[in-house]
């Protein structure tokens, strides 16, 4: 088969009839079943979808980007933002510094951008935990020693006969650097080193890693294993929580997941959600800028579905709708929020969205609003509301609103310090809320001003 190298930006398609650079996707087929395995799990998974035609392959880039390899295709997906920008709300999101030793290479070429970006991070934050000092933890062993320590394990001892040798079964508690966080720190610079793009920032992780070797025992990474970690992290260890966060970011990155499997597998390459970067995002800029009321992530619409007694024969847990935020002041809900990385001023609101934005307004108080807040770099875009009517009697149960989030304001708000800065991002964190419009105040009607 004949390769191709296809370059694609995020949300856009390419089929065997367009020209490319790279190669025609004219009459090219994945050559055996492993390959068109692959492709139907992205495509199910509504990552990078792909269609096998008659006359050849078409692909349709989603809200993911980075670079894959399957068989002869070499797809690289970039993401709409500018580099600058990105790099920007990239650092602000997941709470890392500059990385300076990169910051005059344009990640988006290769799709080597988030990649990179977070292995050059990890690199810095692992030679920072070496410089500080690894941590150590009372780590349990049961051995046989000849000079006893801790407790003698008198149930061993009498499983095998007495004492039969010149040691006795102990079991100690020594401190050792060989703990969960250390080990997750060396798989994930093992990781790093194949992943990395640029061959001096492989050369440089895999170099961090055979030092990491003498601190720790390499493990298989997992989510399970990862989970563990982030449950493993306190204030004593703090420095921990931003590598192990970056391993994370990785190890999804890597991953593609066929059904009926426990496990995901390695993909050859790398792949970022740019939904779920955008709600981390927005999910910071929230918390941090309504500072007199408090951001919930994930909330959970308990009370609003269940079901009937006596008519759940498979005893399955009620549905419970989750916004990506909820804004509350006290117990009360004040706006439902959720963060769709799709610019719905170019393209349509889908009905998917549409339904269940409806499902957050009608539950809350009659009248209420939901609201999407999606990116746009357009300076023209202004927020939309739609009206959920009752269809016999027309009136109005809520909104549906639709927010833009002005990705140039955004890195200039970040940005900005002092008291002017934080009365600014205040201001913009109360208008994507809908709890105040910029230069007045905002409606009665589920918190929403049109002229904002």
């Amino acid at each position: 088969m004949r390769p191709a190298v296809i370059d694609l930006q995020e949300w856009k398609s390419v089929g065997p009839g367009d020209e490319t650079q790279g190669g025609s996707l004219a009459g090219f087929r994945f050559e055996g079943e492993d390959q068109r395995q692959i492709a139907q799990a992205f495509t199910k998974k509504r990552v990078v979808e792909f269609h096998e035609l008659y006359d050849g392959l078409q692909i349709r880039a989603r809200s993911h980007v980075g670079r894959i390899q399957i068989g002869a295709l070499t797809l690289t997906i970039r993401p709409k933002v500018a580099s600058e920008q990105l790099l920007s709300l990239f650092r602000y999101a997941y709470g890392l510094d500059d990385v300076k030793r990169y910051e005059s290479v344009d990640y988006t070429m290769g799709g080597g951008l988030f990649q990179d970006l977070v292995i050059a991070q990890l690199g810095v934050e692992a030679k920072n935990l070496i410089e500080r000092g690894v941590t150590k933890s009372y780590i349990g062993k049961a051995e046989q020693l000849s000079s006893p320590r801790g407790t003698i394990d008198f149930a061993r001892l009498g499983a095998q006969g007495g004492i039969v040798s010149a040691t006795l079964p102990c079991r100690h508690y020594p401190r050792s650097s060989d703990n969960l966080l250390n080990q997750v720190v060396l798989a994930g610079l093992r990781l790093a080193g194949d992943l990395a793009q640029d061959r001096s920032l492989a050369a440089s992780v895999r170099r961090l890693g055979r030092t990491f070797a003498e601190f720790a025992t390499p493990i298989q990474l997992s989510a399970s294993v990862l989970e563990e970690s982030e449950r493993a992290i306190n204030r004593l260890v703090r420095p921990y929580r931003s590598v192990v966060r970056l391993i994370e970011l990785l190890y999804q990155g890597s991953l593609v997941n066929f059904d009926g499997q426990h496990e995901a597998r390695r993909l050859p390459g790398f792949l970022f959600d740019m939904n779920r970067f955008f709600q981390t995002l927005l999910e910071r800029f929230l918390i941090e800028n309504l500072r007199a009321f408090d951001v919930e992530p994930e909330h959970g619409l308990s009370e609003m579905m269940r079901f009937v007694p006596g008519h759940n024969p498979s005893k399955r847990k009620a549905p419970r709708p989750r916004p990506d935020y909820a804004v509350k002041q006290g117990r009360n809900v004040l706006a439902l929020l959720d963060a769709k990385y799709r610019d719905l001023w170019e393209k349509p609101l889908p009905r998917d969205m549409l339904y269940q934005l409806s499902i957050y307004a009608l539950s809350q108080p009659k009248g209420s609003t939901a609201a999407i807040l999606y990116p746009s770099d357009k300076p023209e875009a202004r927020p939309s509301l739609i009206e959920i009517r009752e269809p016999m009697s027309g009136e109005v149960s809520g909104y549906v609103a639709q927010r833009p989030v002005n990705l140039t304001r955004l890195v200039e708000l970040v940005g900005l310090t002092g008291s002017h800065g934080e009365a600014a991002r205040e201001s913009y964190a109360l208008f994507l809320s809908g709890l105040a419009s910029p230069g007045r105040p905002n409606s009665t009607s589920g918190g929403f001003a049109l002229g904002a």
